[in-house]
């Protein structure tokens, strides 16, 4: 049976929220990554277990069984919390979030069935404690360095990937991650903690806008004022 984790480690951790940016930008003071289309998930590994964590706090333990079993062979029997996105590839490597969805309400058996035939990729973007160190008061800049001075030493494998980010070139990684088909990208304040369960500044997502002319063609009131219902219609082409 699992047991407990180390005394200081935490078994808990509700991820760090981001608010949205109004439009690309560059910065020395950030690093960007791009943002994936799966699911938030907090992994967890003890010297004797490991786990997946939603982002509503909901244990994933046989749902993605090829993720669990990679993670417990990185860590080595190495106490470790990671921040990162599940993701399940389509046949051209794109994010299929609908595909990443289905997987988190499978049961044990079709899980497996699924692992072996479309496995998912678990995508580390933070290290939020390694080794008896918690992390999360650490500045970003200290934690991706840990981060990507372990995942260093990763033997060749496709189930759990260190996510590629750029610190300064904002506006060029947003481009690149919208060419190659993800949502957009996120921005991080290098300097910044790891405030657990806050939406904050300090990460922004940086998504396209798209505008467009439209005809407002009526509308119900609200009562005491304002508007309750807009009726829009798009203009005639011309």
């Amino acid at each position: 049976a699992p047991r407990h984790p180390p005394m200081d480690m935490p078994d808990v951790v509700r991820p760090m929220l981001a608010e949205l940016a109004p439009s690309p930008f560059d910065s020395p003071r950030h690093l960007f990554e791009p943002k994936w289309d799966g699911l938030r998930a907090i992994a967890f590994v003890t010297p004797d277990d490991a786990w997946l964590q939603s982002r509503r706090v909901r244990r994933w333990r046989r749902t993605f069984p090829e993720v669990i079993q990679a993670l417990r062979k990185l860590a080595g029997g190495r106490p470790v919390v990671l921040d990162g996105e599940l993701i399940v590839p389509d046949p051209s490597g794109r994010p299929d979030f609908e595909a990443a969805l289905a997987r988190s309400r499978m049961g044990e058996q079709a899980a497996h069935l699924a692992a072996s035939q479309r496995p998912a990729v678990y995508v580390a973007f933070d290290l939020l404690y390694l080794d008896g160190e918690d992390l999360r008061t650490s500045p970003l800049r200290d934690r991706r360095e840990r981060l990507q001075a372990w995942a260093a030493g990763w033997p060749p494998q496709a189930t759990v990937l260190l996510c590629p980010a750029t610190v300064g070139s904002g506006r060029a990684l947003f481009e690149s991650a919208l060419r190659l088909g993800f949502e957009g990208a996120v921005a991080k304040d290098l300097d910044s903690p790891y405030l657990e369960g806050r939406r904050s500044r300090h990460w922004l997502k940086l998504k396209p806008f798209k505008e467009e002319a439209m005809w407002v063609v009526g509308y119900l009131p609200a009562e005491p004022g304002g508007i309750r219902t807009l009726a829009v219609a798009s203009p005639p082409d011309r």
